[in-house]
Parts: C-alpha cells; structure tokens; sequence
C-alpha cells in the first residue's frame, strides 16, 4: 500500500496522476479515474478543415482512457497547431472520419511512445457511421466527407466531452457575466449570491434554472365593443398582448375572462389560450350558467429573459341566436403571467 501527498519528496508519475483523482468521475472499476474532456471555454472551432486539410487547435484537457483500476486521469495540451490530411472522397458515398487524441504511455501500455497524439481515423463510405477510434483515445470532432459526385465537401462537427466544472458561485451579475465560456454542448452553471439563483450561461446569455422570487406581470382584457355573434371563432384581437418576461425560467399564463351572455340562444361559448405557439385546454360556459370569470389557462412552457411572447385568447361562440359579452362594463378581464 502506498500513501502520497503533493508534500513527498519523490513522486511517480503515476503517483501523481492518482493525485489528481480528485477529478470527478470514479467508478468502482476505475476508482481513481475521473471524467477525461477538454477545458470549459474551448472552442467549437478547435478543429477546422479548409480544403484536404484539416488542423487542430492549441487547446488542453484531460485523457482518462487507461484500463487497470490503479491509472489515474492524464492532462494533456496541444500547444501548437497540429495538421493532417483528409483522405479523398469516395466516388458516390459520403463517409464520417472521427478526429480523437490518444494516450500513450509506454511504461504503462508498451506503446513504444509516450504522449498525446492528434490523429485522424477514416470512417467507411456509406455506412453512415463515424470511423472508431483505438484504445486510449478519446474523439474530439467528426468530419464528414461529400461523395466526389456531390463535391467532396468536409464538414466538421465538434463532439469532445467537456471536463465537468460544477456550479460556479458569484457574487453578482458582475461576477457571472465575465464567465462566457459556456457553449450550447456544455454551458456554464451559476450560483448568484445577490438573487439566490441558479442559472446557466452560453457565451454572454444567461438563463434561469431555479431558485429567486417567480416575476409576476398582469395585462387588462378590454371590454367587447359588440358581442361575439353565432359561429364566430378566431383570434380576439383586443385581447392579444406582447409580453416581455424580465426572467427566463418556466412561465405559467392564463387568461382570467368576464363572460356574460348578450341574448338568449348562444349555446355555448369557449376560449382558448395561445401563448407562443403553446396551447392549452378549453375552457367553456355554456347558456343558463351565471355570469362569471371564466380562467383560461396555457401549459407551463420556458421563456428567456427579454424575449417577447405574443399571447392570444381563441374564442367561438357555438350554434344560436345570441351573443356574448367580455367584460361587459366590468374591467376585471385580464392576463396574469408568473415566471418560476
């Protein structure tokens, strides 16, 4: 049995790599590995490819691709532009090569090297699959190759892991906003002290998760200026509203209504919210029953943060001589909009 801190005098380079198994991501097979990925903030540009040519980045991370249960996490950096070529296009196929960065450890693996290696593997044409990698390594873009017959064009797409950051704890929204690293693979996580909230971040735009007081916003419904007549169905224009959340969370809106009967002979009439292209139950008052709110209400659906949503109220007036009034000399119709 070995001990070991950072303080001993001599240490392996194993050794260290076990010290580093502070890193999340142990399993009971793999106790002192960790999750491998690259560093929050690098780019998704990291690899690209003009013509045959592809290059990759200067970036770092970490490679946890070892076997034995005693290997530990390897960082790693790229601090130069490394360049390959991309084999030539098949003649009518289209094929999925897998760019990946591989561990060697000769001590360990007998790879007669030591070091991380960017390599390109060529992916089979027209099996629609991404070409495997070999042991130790760890994929980090596809490129995907155009049929001759098609122009022979590559297109990358970036597919490393990212190394698991956590929750961030900031004091403000000055704290929070010099983190931009998020991207949508792996967006940033934020704690904010000021708000008690917990919200995530691609580049500069941050979202709300949970946590902090819900926002509250209300619209007045104006009054019918005739009644809605027998088989009218569409959009109640005077009640529409351009809402503008101040949070991006979950919102719930409803629609609170005062339904009142014009004549005798309506049948029935309902209404029906549209709230950013979310819709929501029917809501109905048939004739007979007493004048009264009638709530409207949409599904629970996310919002952003000064992005406006365009609510509409639907509404039909079914089979009948009569009509129906809204809010007929009585200004309690409105809109209610709450974002969790």
């Amino acid at each position: 049995m070995t001990r070991r801190l950072l303080a001993d005098g001599t240490i392996s380079g194993q050794g260290l790599r076990q010290l580093l198994a502070r890193i999340p991501g142990s399993t009971t097979a793999r106790p002192l590995g960790g999750r491998g990925g690259v560093r929050y903030g690098t780019p998704t540009t990291t690899v690209e490819v003009s013509g045959s040519t592809w290059t990759c980045h200067a970036h770092s991370g970490v490679l946890d691709t070892g076997s034995l249960a005693t290997y530990g996490p390897y960082p790693y950096s790229v601090d130069a532009d490394e360049t390959g070529t991309v084999t030539s296009a098949h003649a009518t196929l289209s094929r999925i090569d897998t760019l990946y960065v591989q561990l060697n450890d000769n001590v360990l693996d007998s790879s007669g090297s030591t070091g991380a290696t960017v390599a390109l593997a060529t992916g089979t044409a027209g099996s629609g699959t991404p070409a495997s990698v070999p042991t130790r390594s760890v994929a980090i873009a596809y490129l995907t190759r155009a049929s001759a017959a098609s122009g022979g064009a590559v297109t990358v797409s970036w597919v490393a892991p990212y190394l698991d950051q956590g929750v961030i704890p900031v004091r403000d929204t000055t704290e929070r906003d010099a983190i931009t690293w998020g991207t949508a693979q792996s967006p940033a996580v934020a704690w904010r002290a000021d708000t008690l909230t917990l919200e995530s971040g691609i580049g500069t735009t941050w979202d709300h998760l949970a946590g902090g007081t819900p926002s509250h916003a209300t619209q007045t419904i104006p009054a019918t200026s005739s009644p809605f007549l027998n088989t009218t169905m569409g959009v109640y224009s005077s009640a529409t509203w351009s809402w503008t959340p101040t949070r991006s969370g979950v919102a719930e809106v409803r629609a609170v209504i005062d339904v009142s009967a014009a004549g005798a002979g309506f049948g029935l009439f309902s209404a029906q919210v549209n709230a950013g292209g979310t819709g929501g139950p029917v809501r109905i008052l048939f004739e007979g029953e007493d004048r009264r709110q009638l709530e409207v209400p949409a599904w629970p659906f996310r919002v952003r943060a000064g992005v406006s949503v365009a609510l509409n109220l639907w509404v039909s007036v079914y089979i009948g001589t009569g009509g129906v009034n809204l809010n007929s000399g009585i200004p309690i119709s409105q809109w209610e909009a709450t974002v969790r």
